[in-house]
């Protein structure tokens, strides 16, 4: 099942935070979806749940401190028709390595064709694919790379002083932690390598 968390804000580092789990007691706080779809579509779903680009059109729309259903079903989520096998590919196994790491997410992993062990948490390789997914939703929702540059952070197309803002939070924390606003770099980073090198050719 994948569950989303309730109480958030636009001004959290992520306001639309989805997860797969195990089939376990979940409190109220966090609500669940059942995707009536194959194994490999749910991934797709969950990343593209958890994008950037999604996250970006969530926070303009929550007003108060919660992710509310009829806020959810506003959402652009992309619909299982819109994904090839080549983008499956692409996305699958990422989703696999972010999700997969605990035995409890055995069956998920099973599912989706991998009978391996956890992959280990490692905060580099969580971003690099993170950003490698976020630049594929931004290209599937048709958007140009200023485009994208300009849900990173306005400033950075608009100017210093633009008086919007859209990841203040989050680019402000990765700065005081990595000296740089690493999410922009990598998924910036990834949207010039798909780019050079189309998904079908990976």
């Amino acid at each position: 099942m994948i569950a989303f968390k309730l109480v958030t804000a636009a001004t959290n580092e992520r306001t639309a935070i989805f997860s797969a789990l195990p089939r376990i007691a979940v409190g109220h706080s966090a609500c669940l979806l059942f995707p009536h779809v194959a194994s490999e579509l749910a991934s797709a779903l969950i990343a593209n749940l958890n994008s950037i680009v999604l996250d970006y059109c969530a926070r303009t729309k929550v007003g108060g401190l919660n992710l509310t259903l009829g806020i959810l079903q506003q959402l652009p989520v992309l619909p299982p028709s819109a994904y090839t096998a080549a983008d499956l590919a692409f996305i699958v196994p990422r989703v696999l390595e972010l999700t997969y790491t605990g035995h409890s997410m055995a069956p998920f992993a099973s599912d989706l064709g991998y009978g391996g062990p956890p992959f280990v948490w490692d905060e580099h390789r969580r971003a690099q694919l993170r950003g490698e997914l976020d630049a594929w939703y931004a290209r599937a929702y048709g958007l140009t790379r200023d485009e994208l540059r300009y849900i990173l952070d306005p400033a950075d197309v608009m100017g210093p002083g633009y008086p919007s803002e859209t990841f203040r939070v989050l680019k402000n924390n990765e700065k005081a932690r990595y000296g740089e606003y690493r999410t922009a770099r990598l998924v910036l980073a990834a949207w010039d390598a798909q780019e050079a090198q189309p998904i079908a050719a990976q």
